[in-house]
């Protein structure tokens, strides 16, 4: 999961880690992007956005925008089958 601290109107580090933190989702691995590079490089323009891989890499799709928790679980799903 990659994160833009203090972009827009979006939290600082620690804020982000707190969240992290409440929601249970210490087992995921966080990048923090501090100076937007990795946004740059993906072309991201706005948040959230999610890039979704299957296990072997392959790149499955990509969500511009806010989607529901269940879509996104269901895509999770899909990268399992």
């Amino acid at each position: 999961m990659v994160t833009r601290p203090n972009y827009g109107q979006e939290t600082d580090q620690a804020g982000i880690e707190k969240f992290i933190a409440e929601n249970g989702y210490e087992d995921m691995t966080f990048l923090f992007d501090e100076d937007g590079a990795i946004s740059s490089l993906y072309g991201v323009t706005g948040y959230p956005t999610s890039f979704v891989y299957k296990p072997d890499g392959t790149l499955l799709g990509y969500l511009p925008g806010a989607a529901p928790k269940e879509t996104l679980i269901d895509i999770i799903q899909q990268t399992k089958d």
